[in-house]
Parts: structure tokens; C-alpha cells; sequence
């Protein structure tokens, strides 16, 4: 019935791929398994348990996953072959040191290693998009019973495609729920839910306190040139233009932007390593965030100095000589 599935499945118009795992991606919860590798013999307290996967023949070229070495799985990898494996570019590294592992063997706890790897593959993030990738083997489904995700290739829209794939399925497996259907994008996203809405609220007060920030420095800023109103008025008297005025009222103002640039940026890095579980594909260190939210906080600011430098700029000198 599996393979009269996927056969099915592959001859829909507008498929280009089709495969399956034992395993749901992205979606957490990846089958942790104790395997031995041929050669490698382990410290006293390690413990090797690479991600395990049973997957259909066409499943790396499917999801786009590079063969670096070997070959992949076909379909005469069934259960009267001898038993295969392909392992995961991060598995070779670790567990062969240099060593080309194609040849080796791999087998699952106590057993004596008797499984053959004919290839490696690159490694991907399988259980969780916000993990680095790990040590991962894959075994076929066709020597291994399994209850299977399916994975289609397909240039057609979603909603097209899975009412085909619903029907399929309900035609060719009756008596099988196929219950959920799902994109990879969907599935990334719904993984990512909890950091997109904790970067939602984080930018929106983010925001909140850049608005407040404004507002503090124009407040500063009106203040300033209030008390400087006999000073701006003796300048002007003896002889100094529009111009210099702005610039003296701008140029205090974006002294006081940088230092507070600057004690942010210094807070920000011994503050950002707190903040790295929160963080997705980006380091907590990321220098074209920090120039980037540095340039527009600086941007803001200066906008909130343009009133009261231009307030500055009409202070009548004989008004200002007056003034107290």
C-alpha cells in the first residue's frame, strides 16, 4: 500500500517528486537511537545517539539535500537486500575523522556494526530550525516498516495540490487517515510562531521607547534653547547667522545622541548573549543590526532636534537681550 501510494501520488499532474519519511521535519520530536560506528570507538560516559530517520528512495533530491559522497537509496533497497545506510556530512566528521566512511558499517545498540553505508549526505536541521544541524543516519523505509510523512515536489499553488493529494489518498488507502496536510513554509512558520510574535511585541516596544526617546529629547532640546535665549540673542547681536545658530542647537543635540548611542550599544553587547535562545539566524553580535538600529535612533533624534533648532534660528536679538 505504501508504494501504491507514492506511485500514486507521483502520477498526479503538475508533481514533479515524490517521497517519504518516518519523520515529520521542523516539527520537534526527531527519533534520538543508540548506533555504533564501524572504527569509532567511544569514551567511557558518551553516548551516540545521532538522529535516526527511515526514508523513501528520491528523499535527498526531493527536499533538495546535496549527495556529497556515494549513493542514495533505490528501490530494490527492500528487505531481502542487504540492510543500508546513508549518513549525514556532520555523522562522517565526527564518527571517521578524515576517513571515508563509504564501506563502513553502522548498528543499532549492542549490535556488532552490520549495516552498510553507502553514502553521505549534507547535513540539514531536521528537528528544529533554531538547532544546529547534528549527526544524522537514515536507513531505507523499504527494510524498515514505517507510518510515513509524505513529501511532494510541486509547482502548483497549495490549495490545488492538496485537494488532489486528499482525494488520492482517500482513494488508494481507504482505510488510512491521511489527516494533515502542510507545507514546509507553513510548517517553518508555525516553528518559528513563538519568536515572531516575541519579535512582534519586542519591535513594538522597541518602538514605544524610540517614540518616548524623541519626545525626552525634544523636550531636552526646547529647554535648552528656552534657557539659551539671551545667549542666542548676544551671538546673533555680533554678528552670527541662521546658520551657525541651527548648528549650535543641532550640534549639542547630537552630542547627546552619541553618548546615549554609545552607553546603548555597550549595554546591548553585554546584555545580547542573555538573548540568544531568542534569537533566529542572526548572532547576538550581529554588526549590521547594531549600525543599522544605531543609524536610526540617531535619525530620530536629529528629527527631534530640527524643531528647536528652527525655534533657535527666529530668537529676535533685541527680544532676547530683554529676556530676564
Amino acid at each position: 500500500m505504501f508504494n501504491r501510494l507514492r506511485e500514486k501520488l507521483a502520477a498526479l499532474p503538475g508533481v514533479s517528486a515524490v517521497t517519504a519519511s518516518d519523520q515529520r521535519l521542523l516539527a520537534g520530536g526527531m527519533e534520538i537511537d543508540t548506533v555504533n560506528f564501524e572504527g569509532y570507538h567511544s569514551s567511557k560516559d558518551e553516548d551516540i545517539n545521532p538522529w535516526v530517520s527511515r526514508v523513501a528512495p528520491n528523499f535527498f533530491s526531493t527536499l533538495g539535500i546535496p549527495l556529497l559522497r556515494g549513493r542514495d537509496f533505490r528501490e530494490t533497497d527492500s528487505l531481502p537486500s542487504p540492510k543500508v545506510a546513508i549518513i549525514s556530512e556532520s555523522a562522517a566528521q565526527k564518527y571517521f575523522a578524515g576517513r571515508d566512511p563509504i564501506g563502513f558499517h553502522v548498528g543499532f545498540g549492542g549490535e556488532v556494526p552490520h549495516i552498510e553505508i553507502i553514502g553521505v549526505v549534507a547535513d540539514i536541521r531536521q528537528n528544529d530550525s533554531r538547532w544546529p544541524a547534528s549527526p544524522s543516519v537514515y536507513f531505507p523505509c523499504g527494510q524498515h516498516i514505517i507510518s510515513a510523512f509524505f513529501y511532494v515536489r510541486t509547482a502548483l499553488p497549495p490549495s490545488a495540490i492538496i485537494r488532489a493529494l486528499r482525494n488520492t489518498a482517500a482513494q488508494t488507502a481507504p482505510g488510512v487517515a491521511a489527516a494533515h496536510f502542510q507545507t514546509l513554509t507553513e510548517q517553518l512558520n508555525s516553528t518559528l510562531l513563538d519568536e515572531r510574535l516575541l519579535t512582534f511585541l519586542t519591535t513594538e516596544f522597541g518602538l514605544l521607547a524610540a517614540l518616548l526617546a524623541c519626545v525626552g529629547l525634544y523636550g531636552v532640546m526646547a529647554y535648552v534653547v528656552a534657557r539659551r535665549t539671551r545667549e542666542i540673542g548676544i551671538r546673533v547681536a555680533l554678528g552670527a547667522n541662521k546658520r551657525d545658530v541651527f548648528r549650535l542647537v543641532v550640534g549639542q543635540g547630537i552630542v547627546l545622541v552619541m553618548v546615549g548611542a554609545a552607553t546603548g550599544i555597550a549595554c546591548a553587547l553585554g546584555l545580547s548573549r542573555y538573548l540568544q535562545s531568542l534569537l533566529y539566524a542572526v548572532r547576538p553580535t550581529d554588526a549590521p543590526t547594531f549600525v543599522a538600529v544605531a543609524l536610526l535612533l540617531m535619525g530620530i533624534s536629529l528629527a527631534a532636534c530640527y524643531m528647536p533648532a528652527r525655534r533657535a534660528t527666529k530668537v529676535d536679538p533685541i527680544v532676547a537681550l530683554r529676556y530676564e
